[in-house]
């Protein structure tokens, strides 16, 4: 299968350095179906809804310090898929959306 990467920094909300392993082994959303963890490579892999397009598979794993590698799986994401990924949720869409991606990628 394809994949295409992208990066995305990993900052709390308070600017403080967020630990993907950690991250994605204390969240209990994370490891519900259809999300898969492998927790030997520290990776996680599951589906995000993007707009109004079909949603799309990713795989979030260790990239360079302080960063996480998002891979889309499939098809080449369109430019606007691919920042649509990558971009943290704006303050409207945390308080109306409550999206998978939210409730996974934010650091509290």
């Amino acid at each position: 299968m394809a994949t295409h990467a992208s990066e995305i920094e990993l900052r709390g909300a308070g600017g403080e350095p967020v630990d993907l392993p950690r991250t994605i082994a204390s969240h209990g959303v994370a490891d519900l179906p259809p999300n898969r963890i492998d927790e030997d490579a520290w990776t996680l892999e599951l589906t995000l809804p993007i707009d109004r397009r079909p949603p799309r598979a990713v795989r979030v794993s260790p990239g360079r310090r302080g960063f996480a590698k998002i891979e889309v799986l499939g098809r080449a994401p369109g430019k606007g898929e691919r920042r649509r990924l990558t971009a943290a949720p704006s303050a409207s869409e945390r308080r109306a959306s409550g999206s998978r991606y939210e409730r996974t990628f934010t650091m509290r």
